[in-house]
């Protein structure tokens, strides 16, 4: 259940879970171990998922830990996230050739699925924190209020906006209520691997939806909204969240 309980923030087999928002923020904390035997987040200034052996730098993996960690420090009163790198080293939100040291204007630029993180928080999320409790510990839930700060907002004059990170390779299904009021309409965009195997997380072709991204810019044009429409329900309060995915969510009532 949502409330309007808020602060002010800006960032430039199915199991059934319900989540509400109330006074007192219970959120913790998490360390995501990876295959290498690597902790995140660490490091200074990178995105936390950078180390030795099999690093989840630039691969999907990297992008649970970015959606959480920009949402964990919003609700923690952080009022701006810096993200090393736009382009360079091994963790840029995206790529050019030539060593990443210079751009022609027919050369394409890479985006990487920290990129579409970043995309799709601007476009959908709200710019006040509201306080969530989860009765699920692998089903991470932030709900934002207001307007997206992006000019290429998705849509606007939304009730509540969530980013949704399901950690399960089962998928789960997500009671809503916002104010006591049941959601009469949502809109939503679900960030999973674009491998056979959702649970491979070690790459870079990401979909929404079910339906691939595209991987780079060729045209020299800004991505304004997304090329993949959201999926949209009404008349109900309960959303099906895919497994080992990041759901972006606009709800109505």
């Amino acid at each position: 259940m949502v409330r309007s309980d808020r602060r002010e923030h800006y960032v430039s087999n199915v199991v059934r879970s319900s989540f509400h928002t109330t006074k007192d923020n219970n959120t913790n904390t998490q360390f995501y171990v990876f295959r290498s035997g690597e902790e995140g987040p660490h490091g200074g200034g990178q995105d936390g998922t950078c180390g030795i052996g099999s690093s989840a730098c630039g691969v999907f993996a990297s992008s649970f830990w970015y959606a959480d960690d920009m949402a964990l420090r919003a609700t923690k009163g952080f009022t701006h996230f810096q993200r090393q790198d736009l382009v360079g080293a091994r963790y840029g939100l995206v790529s050019i050739p030539h060593d990443d040291e210079y751009l022609t204007k027919q050369d394409e630029v890479g985006l990487s699925s920290d990129f579409w993180i970043n995309f799709f928080w601007k476009r959908t999320l709200g710019t006040s924190v509201l306080n969530v409790t989860n009765d699920d510990n692998v089903l991470r839930v932030y709900a934002f209020s207001g307007e997206p700060v992006s000019p290429y907002a998705e849509y606007n004059n939304m009730s509540v906006s969530l980013v949704i990170i399901n950690q399960d390779s089962d998928a789960k299904a997500l009671n809503i209520t916002v104010d006591d009021q049941v959601v009469k309409e949502t809109v939503f965009w679900c960030l999973q691997s674009a491998l056979n195997s959702k649970d491979d997380v070690n790459t870079t072709k990401i979909q929404v939806n079910g339906m691939q991204l595209p991987p780079s810019i060729s045209n020299g044009k800004v991505i304004e909204k997304s090329p993949i429409p959201g999926k949209r329900t009404n008349n109900t309060n309960s959303i099906v969240i895919e497994p080992v995915s990041v759901t972006f969510l606009m709800a109505w009532v």
